[in-house]
C-alpha cells in the first residue's frame, strides 16, 4: 500500500514538474519574441529618428533657397521698374 501509494505520488510530482518545465519554455520563448520585437521597435525609431533630422535640415535649407530666391526676383523686378519707368530712375 506505503510502495503504491508513493509510486502514484511521484509521479503526480514528475507529472507537474513536466507541466511547469513546458510552462517555463513557452514564457522563455515568449519572452524572447518579445525581446526581438522590442529590438527591431528600437532600430526602426532609430531610423525615424535620423529621417526626421534629415527632413529638418532639409526644411532649413529649403527657407534658405526661398529666401535667396525672392531676394532675387524682387532685384530683378525693382530693376526691370527703374529701367523702364521714366523718371523712376532719379534717385
Amino acid at each position: 500500500f506505503s510502495l503504491a501509494r508513493s509510486r502514484r505520488m511521484m509521479a503526480e510530482q514528475v507529472a507537474r514538474m513536466s507541466d511547469a518545465a513546458n510552462l517555463i519554455n513557452q514564457q522563455d520563448r515568449l519572452l524572447k519574441d518579445t525581446a526581438d520585437e522590442h529590438m527591431d521597435v528600437g532600430g526602426t525609431v532609430g531610423r525615424a529618428g535620423k529621417q526626421i533630422t534629415k527632413l529638418k535640415s532639409n526644411a532649413v535649407y529649403d527657407a534658405i533657397l526661398m529666401a535667396g530666391s525672392t531676394f532675387a526676383f524682387l532685384c530683378v523686378a525693382t530693376y526691370i521698374i527703374w529701367a523702364r519707368v521714366p523718371g523712376f530712375g532719379l534717385f
